[in-house]
């Protein structure tokens, strides 16, 4: 992987699943992807320039495959320098370790442990067998490592009876349905709407309704108290992570 300036930023043998970090990137990039034969180069599979300017034109969004790779994260620079993160997985590392207490100045032998981590529902559980070296005062030893990978998304409601999502988000997202609730407070009315064929992306605002309230200022129209609410259930597109929203305001006629 060559940046339009010819820095090399990527040039090895490399994993499926494997996480490129790239840096370093400009306007564009070029990808050459090839066989390994005998640690060398073999046959080339693909090739593609990919546009990497955060501009409406990249469309850059993220969990969208670019050939054989996925975006997974990127990040932006403004105008004045700052730099914002946006990223479809979260990666924890976890290290398991042990060491004696500060100030005990004797060795220990560690007998056997065990480590249980990961989702509450399905937690996995690994044993360490007992180690041969003794534990001295400065020492850490460390028994093993994991590396969780989270999916990572958001949407949010506004007043009106659409969605969109939280900016700065870079996923696509799937609604499985709406609701909302509006009117004079003692006597709301609610409307249904049904889940949508089409995903919703990074720049787009979905309509599900209006609703449009005449209000007499004469005979009985003031000093009432109107509300309005629109709940959406949501999915990532890709994960399917729920990112269910929530929307209200209100106002008093005087």
């Amino acid at each position: 992987i060559i940046s339009e300036a010819q820095n090399i930023l990527w040039n090895q043998v490399t994993a499926k699943s494997s996480f490129l970090d790239l840096r370093g990137i400009d306007v564009s990039m070029s990808v050459e992807i090839s066989t390994v034969e005998d640690n060398r180069v073999g046959e080339l599979l693909q090739t593609m320039i990919i546009n990497t300017t955060c501009t409406a034109s990249s469309d850059l969004i993220l969990k969208d495959n670019f050939g054989a790779l996925e975006l997974v994260e990127f990040t932006n620079v403004d105008g004045n320098g700052l730099a914002s993160l946006n990223a479809a997985i979260a990666r924890v590392k976890m290290t398991y370790d042990v060491e004696l207490v500060q100030g005990t100045s004797i060795r220990a032998k560690i007998n056997g442990a065990s480590s249980v981590g990961g989702i509450v529902s399905s937690r996995n559980t690994t044993t360490y067998e007992p180690t041969t070296e003794l534990i001295g005062p400065r020492d850490t030893y460390v028994f093993g490592e994991d590396l969780f990978k989270f999916e990572c998304s958001n949407c949010k409601s506004e007043d009106d009876d659409d969605v969109e999502l939280v900016q700065g988000t870079s996923i696509r997202a799937k609604i499985n349905g709406a609701s909302s609730v509006g009117g004079i407070v003692s006597s709301r009315n609610t409307t249904t709407y049904e889940p949508t064929t089409e995903l919703i992306g990074p720049r787009d605002t979905y309509v599900f309704g209006e609703d449009l309230f005449i209000i007499d200022l004469i005979d009985g129209g003031r000093n009432l108290q109107y509300t309005f609410e629109l709940t959406v259930e949501a999915e990532s597109a890709q994960a399917g992570l729920n990112c269910n929203a929530t929307g209200e305001f209100g106002f008093i006629v005087a």
